[in-house]
């Protein structure tokens, strides 16, 4: 699980973090996706970079598991060697592209962000304050 963490006052279109991965084949396709808050975040689907698609709000949710998927599209071998009977075969199969997936999970973490408006707490009393008070006097 990968864990990032991003302020609930974050623009919508920053990246917040990227998941990699690796594949030892040679000219390997590789292709991420989301399982889950598609509505949150999107995932590049070449370079894994994850950012938002709306802001968050911590006092909704503050935290997100989101399920990321790469799948690793081979072509099979044989469409780049010299056709065989084997690859005529397998030319007529609608389902010719192997595929192979793994899964993992990002945690989300929302920071929360000053976003209130202040508020005066207590009564509301008038102030009488001096004309002859001193310059940089405390009135309370």
């Amino acid at each position: 699980t990968h864990t990032f963490s991003v302020s609930e006052d974050e623009a919508e279109g920053s990246i917040i973090g990227q998941v990699v991965a690796v594949d030892d084949d040679i000219e390997s396709k590789l292709r991420f996706s989301l399982g889950n808050y598609k509505e949150h975040f999107k995932i590049h689907h070449r370079t894994g970079r994850i950012s938002l698609k709306q802001r968050l709000d911590r006092e909704l949710l503050d935290s997100y598991l989101v399920s990321v998927k790469v799948v690793d599209i081979l072509d099979p071998p044989m469409l780049n060697s010299p056709p065989d009977l084997n690859a005529l075969a397998l030319k007529s199969t609608p389902d010719w592209a192997l595929e192979r997936t793994a899964t993992t999970y990002v945690r989300v973490n929302v920071l929360d962000a000053n976003d209130n408006n202040p508020e005066f707490i207590g009564t509301y009393n008038d102030i009488v304050i001096p004309s002859d008070l001193p310059k940089g006097a405390y009135v309370t």
